[in-house]
């Protein structure tokens, strides 16, 4: 009996110092010594004043969808146990399935309906060069946008700052890791995450280029937050 709490024991032990080992790689900083260094100009120069530019330019982020799917009973989830079968296009005997980010999990893309795009506008005073990419996405961490950054100042390009955001977008693929086939299962595909941050920064070079002389016009409207919010009411 001794013998038995002493095994335990020490499986507890090897369990709970693997689920710590897991839970410090998961949380490590995957960007040591990295830090945002946002140089702003102090006032506006005389360029400034009579120099705007601004640049435009969209690049497509659609996955390729080999494998697609039988959905049975028409639930959008993909359930092998209640009849739903993958048909394997590529012929290599697994389900290389795109998980639909947003709603639940188990969602797999079965085609695609039209692009998902990086959007990207690069403005330019003269002083200060910025550039906005948005993607057709639910989600980005920050690991991401520090790489695209990276990459950016890799290629050399004309650029003082890259921000990225994103649409929050529920059919798209998923790019966090919360909608994957099960909820202890990551969706994240890493070859389609390098691909978004290779087109992120395509879009930002091809903004770039597109630079042209604009003029910047500011509007306000005054609203409360019953205007942008409401909840549905009855009508008599």
């Amino acid at each position: 009996m001794k013998r038995y709490f002493i095994a335990l024991f020490v499986v507890i032990i090897i369990l709970i110092l693997f689920a710590g080992g897991n839970v410090m790689y998961n949380i490590r900083d995957r960007n040591s010594g990295y830090s945002l260094d946002l140089k702003l100009p102090e006032g506006t120069s005389a360029q400034a004043a009579s120099y705007f530019k601004v640049g435009l330019a969209k690049v497509p982020i659609t996955p390729n969808i080999e494998d697609t799917w039988i959905d049975a009973d028409s639930n959008s989830r993909y359930e092998p146990k209640k009849g739903d079968t993958f048909v394997d296009k590529n012929g290599n005997g697994k389900f290389d399935a795109f998980w639909l980010a947003g709603f639940q999990n188990g969602r797999p893309a079965a085609g695609v309906h039209d692009d998902i795009w990086a959007r990207a506008i690069v403005f330019d005073d003269g002083q200060l060069r910025v550039a906005l990419v948005v993607l057709d996405a639910i989600g980005f961490f920050h690991d991401d946008v520090i790489t695209i950054r990276k990459m950016v100042k890799g290629k050399k390009l004309p650029v003082d700052h890259v921000i990225v955001t994103s649409v929050h977008n529920h059919e798209v693929p998923d790019l966090m890791g919360l909608w994957g086939p099960k909820f202890y299962k990551t969706g994240v595909n890493t070859d389609y995450i390098k691909f978004v941050q290779r087109q992120a920064v395509k879009a930002i070079e091809s903004a770039t280029q597109s630079l042209r002389p604009a003029k910047m016009m500011l509007a306000r409207i005054d609203s409360t937050a019953s205007d942008l919010v409401t909840d549905r009411k009855s009508v008599v």
